[in-house]
């Protein structure tokens, strides 16, 4: 006799820890749906609130020579124990790290190729490398967009920058395109929380559900 599905849901799934959840992905595709479903992963997060890890990159060249490596440590805010990742499968890393927040309620830890030719994704809940290709043209950075990992390019057309978004999908694993936005120039901006974006030092934000752009009200106006 099978369990009913929301006694497997919020008695059981609900209080794994988040390594044997990415573990069980591959049981079926509806378990692998339920634990990329937003909900799910916020109410697991409020049930498990004590998954926390310090995540430590560090760059080790020896002295007088040219070859460097890395390597990870992994320190449990629950009991401290910590682990020490030293394999990494892409061999011509660049030397900085990019943290984009919590991607589905896990902070990774990202790099790129030298030449940035690839993305290496270092999933701290299973302690694995994920290499992604990378879609479009180049130069870009990385951002978190509604919990997804982003991938931002700027290209330019004439006296315009295009600044392309494109969003990575943990389920599908491939890129979509999200929209692009013509600027006048190459700018910085964050992400709001629902995928918004404000542009720094230009008192701007851009809505890409209406595709339009609004003034912001500052102190400095008043």
């Amino acid at each position: 006799m099978a369990l009913p599905s929301e006694i497997l849901i919020e008695e059981i799934l609900m209080r794994l820890p988040v390594k044997h959840l990415v573990r069980c992905r591959s049981v079926c595709k509806s378990w692998n749906s339920l634990f990329s479903d937003p909900d799910f992963i916020e109410s697991h997060l409020y049930q498990n609130p004590n998954d926390d890890y310090l995540v430590f990159n560090t760059h080790c060249q020896s002295s007088g020579a040219s070859d460097h490596y890395y390597y990870l440590s992994i320190i449990s805010l629950v009991n401290l124990s910590e682990t020490r990742i030293d394999k990494f499968p892409y061999p011509r890393l660049s030397k900085s790290v990019h943290l984009v927040g919590s991607i589905n309620g896990l902070g990774c830890p990202y790099w790129t190729g030298s030449r940035d030719d690839v993305i290496v994704k270092f999933q701290v809940s299973n302690e694995e490398f994920l290499i992604l290709p990378i879609p479009g043209c180049r130069p870009f950075c990385l951002a978190n967009l509604n919990e997804s990992l982003a991938l931002i390019q700027y290209a330019r057309v004439g006296a315009l920058r295009n600044m392309t978004v494109y969003h990575y999908s943990e389920e599908c694993s491939n890129w979509s395109k999200s929209f692009t936005i013509n600027l006048k120039e190459k700018i910085s901006m964050c992400f709001k929380y629902g995928g918004e974006i404000v542009f720094d030092r230009k008192k701007k934000l851009y809505d890409p559900k209406s595709n339009k752009i609004k003034n912001l009200l500052s102190y400095d106006d008043k």
